[in-house]
């Protein structure tokens, strides 16, 4: 036991040293040069894409209030947020559109989101421009975005592959997340469909992430992901809804 406990924080040290200490713990930091993680609003994380002049937002939770928190979290690493491009929906659930409304008015920033979510997004912000991630490439080339659909978990869902800086990032929205007492009983309240959760899971054990942005960070859970971390967090998810797993 105390051999496996030594070689465990010697790994840990090593990752610390080659990835830094990038706990989703509500205190904003640079996950990597021009990924930021901005802090939590509305028990949701908040991330953001920059390069040069353009900034990328992921989802827009909170309420009104979600200006001021960019306003603010932006102004303390020097950005503005007049820079602010695109808004890249995982859903168009209201704890990820809470506070795009007010966004889009004060920024007049573009959406990105699948099709599906068009109708709603239409409902909170009726004159938008509303672009699918396929047609994205000409004006965020910088930002090249690949769509995998997340079905089964109720309301659709769209997860992101994104390539950057020579990592695999996963932006997932608020499904999948890692398993919790708390988590876990949320999962059973979703009208689940075991089939199609089945089939999002197996997308998603594809795309083996080194980082993963997840809405809900559970305890400040790192965004580094080793070796067999995210295989781990698909399997809670099976084994919490009793689904077998893929041979």
């Amino acid at each position: 036991l105390l051999s496996r406990g030594i070689q465990q924080m010697e790994e840990l040290t090593k990752r610390y040293a080659a990835d830094g200490s990038d706990f989703l713990d509500g205190n904003p930091k640079e996950l990597i040069p021009g990924l930021h993680y901005l802090g939590d609003i509305s028990g949701t994380a908040v991330y953001c894409f920059v390069d040069q002049s353009s900034l990328i937002l992921l989802d827009a939770p909170g309420g009104p209030e979600l200006v001021s928190f960019l306003d603010q979290q932006l102004g303390n690493i020097g950005l503005d947020l007049s820079i602010l491009k695109a808004v890249v929906l995982t859903s168009a659930d209201p704890k990820s559109t809470g506070g795009l409304a007010p966004l889009v008015e004060k920024t007049g920033c573009q959406i990105i989101a699948a099709q599906a979510d068009w109708e709603d997004i239409r409902g909170v912000v009726p004159n938008a421009t509303v672009l699918l991630p396929e047609a994205t490439g000409q004006q965020f080339a910088w930002l090249p975005l690949q769509s995998i659909p997340i079905s089964g978990f109720g309301r659709t869902r769209t997860a992101y592959r994104i390539e950057w800086k020579g990592k695999r990032i996963l932006i997932s929205g608020r499904i999948p997340l890692k398993i919790t007492r708390e988590t876990a009983s949320d999962l059973e309240q979703m009208s689940l469909d075991r089939t199609k959760i089945t089939q999002s899971l197996s997308r998603l054990q594809q795309v083996q992430p080194d980082l993963w942005l997840p809405a809900r960070p559970v305890h400040g859970q790192n965004a580094n992901l080793y070796g067999s971390d995210w295989g781990d967090v698909l399997r809670e998810i099976r084994l919490s809804l009793g689904l077998r797993e893929p041979e």
